[in-house]
């Protein structure tokens, strides 16, 4: 069988798009909200079809129907890491002992509501859900492991609520959105170091550290 040069060299981008490369990558995780979408690795956006349409796309909700949603979750999170320092470039690096995280087990409700008030092929919902957060906090000693960063969340306090409406105007179609608003309190209780780049001082000498707590609100 011959290749017209044009197939090749589809068939040959192909080949370079399917091999392996490596990806790095870090930050905020979400989990899924839901046993539906938790059971479904999260692929639950398009086929949202009850009331955690809310989170996933608002459009669904009118497949969910009128109904009443009360769901939660238990949080439980532990933080441990070790922190390696570098004060001289041409040094050794300064390895400091486990920082260890801890905070209590923390309910993640979800309420929501929806009715379409007569309307066909319309649905409205309100909703209100608390955001998924740790509250963690960490040793506040001088000689803390984890110094110039998070000492203690505590005390902070934040829900979300929002209302949504869904439209259908056609069998396979259907287009929703909805407003969200973010309210609460929220308190974090942090350590940085007051050395500054332009002195000659020593960063990682206690004596330098400052404090600081941050508590906008009510929001």
């Amino acid at each position: 069988m011959t290749l017209r040069p044009s197939t090749a060299a589809r068939a040959l981008a192909l080949c370079l798009a399917l091999l392996p490369s490596v990806s790095e990558a870090g930050g905020f995780y979400l989990t899924d909200r839901g046993v539906r979408p938790l059971g479904r690795g999260g692929a639950f956006i398009a086929g949202a079809d009850d009331l955690h349409a809310l989170w996933y796309n608002p459009a669904g909700l009118v497949r969910a129907g009128r109904g009443l949603l009360l769901d939660g979750s238990l949080v439980n999170f532990g933080n441990n890491y070790v922190r390696d320092a570098l004060p001289d470039p041409n040094g050794e690096p300064i390895r400091f002992r486990p920082a260890e995280g801890s905070g209590q087990p923390l309910m993640i409700p979800t309420l929501a509501v929806s009715h379409n008030f007569g309307l066909r092929d319309w649905m409205f919902a309100a909703g209100v859900f608390a955001p998924y957060a740790a509250i963690t906090s960490y040793d506040d000693s001088a000689l803390a492991p984890q110094r110039y960063s998070l000492i203690t969340l505590n005390g902070s306090l934040l829900a979300v609520g929002g209302l949504y409406a869904a439209w259908r105007p056609h069998p396979t179609l259907s287009v929703g959105a909805g407003v969200l608003a973010l309210t609460g309190s929220f308190v974090a209780r942090l350590a940085f170091s007051g050395c500054p780049a332009t002195v000659t001082c020593t960063p990682e000498d206690p004596d330098w550290d400052s404090g600081a707590q941050l508590t906008p609100g009510p929001i």
